[in-house]
């Protein structure tokens, strides 16, 4: 049940929401009578998103609950070709913002 009002004094009540938890706890105050309530509206988004991808994990690869280790491997250079452009085109323009800086005369 969603508050709008308090239903001790009818004053407008403040909504704060936490899913730290993982389920979305949802507290309804009045700060005019100090009323208050909590709910809990279910399983937050990022929790079922989480056990998503752990149920997957399991069930690709099932002598191994957690994803592999990847952390020894060097990274992909076919994974994503724009990175390594887009990295150069901002160290370019870092670079030639410096010198523009220093060249104008401080």
């Amino acid at each position: 049940m969603s508050h709008d009002v308090c239903p001790k004094c009818g004053a407008d009540v403040y909504r704060t929401k936490d899913t730290f938890s993982g389920e979305i706890w949802v507290e309804f105050s009045c700060t005019k009578c100090n009323w208050s309530a909590e709910e809990n509206w279910g399983v937050a988004t990022w929790k079922a998103m989480s056990d998503a991808r752990e149920d997957e994990v399991v069930r690709d690869n099932p002598a191994s609950p957690l994803p592999p280790d990847d952390s020894a491997d060097p990274p992909s250079e076919t994974g994503r070709p724009w990175q390594k452009a887009f990295a150069g085109a901002v160290f370019l323009l870092i670079a030639l913002s410096l010198l523009m800086f220093f060249r104008s005369g401080t």
